[in-house]
């Protein structure tokens, strides 16, 4: 699940992402202007994962 986790992560680092912190343009189930922070949280639930322990940095 980790490998499924860092590829979704990995994928969202390429959509941009407004002063506003919401993302630019639609990723996934998650429409243009969606609160980059809400996705954080449910890839953080969906994959059981940290984001800052699991996926910010390269271990």
């Amino acid at each position: 699940m980790l490998n499924e986790a860092k590829a979704y992560w990995s994928e969202l680092g390429d959509v941009p992402v407004n002063e506003n912190d919401e993302i630019d343009e639609d990723f996934k189930d998650f429409p243009k202007g969606t609160d980059k922070f809400e996705i954080w949280h449910y890839v953080e639930e969906h994959f059981n994962v940290s984001i800052v322990e699991d996926l910010m940095y390269d271990k």
